[in-house]
């Protein structure tokens, strides 16, 4: 699985043309966060948020990695892996030590950090420019969160393989996303921002709040957007952001159901950009993601279609088998699967 890190300009407020102050992002972050991993959802634990670059180190957990390092000066002995803004002074590290497939830059600010967010943009063209020369020379992926049209056209022309969100991309943008379908990928991380709009009020985050936030135009965004993107053959997968107490880990299934429903993927393209989409993001895509000779036996089996209704797999009573790595995790017992055999003969027969 790939392991991000997560670098952060700067926010001085304004519009897209402004850059933003980090003080913003360090107060949402504090000084232990989370970092959203790949398109998934998978969540890597921060330890501390190292300033120089704006970056957000990982830290015990992920041995091995080094921290910032800016014009030659580093922070601490452990082993080498330097990782940094890509801005002026600034490298990416590597050699043989390095354990760093993707870096996550945050190209745009959000309206979750301060309002209007979502369209200031937090680095400049020369910025994303260098950083993306220094991640091709360095053989690391770049990811970033990226809101803002303006961000996500950074991000298509410095060669950036993952966009997050997309949520206020104009036609320009669209049109670049389009003319580079074949190696990027779009992930707008419905789950946290549908949830948060609409189901989490328990957790304190009423409907004024839910707009102030910007949840329900970022929703309205989306409901023009990524049925375009689909339109156009943009890969755009489900899942991120999840973690969260009104979006937790576990429902990530979720994603799925707000594909067909709201976004007007049928249930075939929606687990096909939750299955084979995700082995090409990670590049393994000979390897897994499909249901193939040869590929990494990672399958669930579940009592019914999810091609006629994908919402069964949010039913965890209804996943009969999961199978990982070709060893089975779950299975009914013996005369649970005798039952379940019988049943779907009858229903053939019928």
């Amino acid at each position: 699985m790939p392991l991000h890190l997560r670098l952060h300009g700067r926010d001085e407020g304004g519009s897209e043309d402004r850059h933003a102050d980090p003080r913003h992002e360090q107060r949402q972050l504090g000084t232990s966060c989370w970092s959203p991993g790949w398109a998934a959802g998978c969540l890597i634990r921060c330890d501390r948020l190292v300033r120089c670059g704006r970056l957000v180190r990982c830290g015990r957990r992920q041995l091995g990695l080094r921290p910032v390092t800016v014009d030659g000066v580093g922070h601490d002995d452990t082993p080498p892996c330097d990782v940094t803004s890509g801005g002026r002074g600034g490298r990416f590290g590597g050699g043989r030590h390095r354990r760093v497939d993707t870096i996550k830059m945050l190209l745009s600010s959000d309206d979750a950090f301060v309002p209007g967010g979502s369209h200031q943009l937090l680095y400049t063209d020369e910025e994303v420019r260098a950083a993306g020369e220094q991640a091709r020379e360095s053989g690391v992926w770049l990811a970033c969160h990226a809101h803002a049209a303006g961000s996500i056209k950074q991000a298509v022309r410095n060669g950036f393989r993952i966009v997050y969100h997309c949520t206020h991309a104009d036609e320009e943008a669209l049109d670049l996303l389009e003319e580079a379908k074949d190696r990027i990928f779009v992930a707008p991380a419905v789950g946290v921002v549908y949830t948060g709009a609409h189901e989490a009020a328990a957790f304190g985050v009423t409907q004024e709040t839910a707009e102030a936030k910007g949840l329900l135009e970022t929703l309205e965004r989306w409901s023009k957007v990524i049925p375009e993107m689909r339109r156009r053959g943009i890969r755009v997968l489900p899942g991120g952001d999840y973690g969260f107490p009104w979006n937790p880990n576990g429902a990530n299934a979720r994603d799925l159901q707000y594909f067909v429903e709201l976004y007007d993927f049928t249930p075939a393209e929606a687990l096909t950009a939750a299955t084979m989409y995700g082995g090409q993001l990670m590049g393994m895509g000979d390897e897994l993601g499909l249901v193939r000779e040869g590929y990494l036996a990672d399958l669930l089996l579940v009592d019914g279609d999810p091609l006629k209704d994908v919402s069964i797999l949010r039913d965890r009573d209804r996943i009969t088998h999961i199978m990982q790595g070709g060893r089975f995790h779950k299975r009914p017992p013996r005369e649970e699967y005798r039952q379940l055999l019988a049943r779907e003969g009858q229903g053939a027969r019928g």
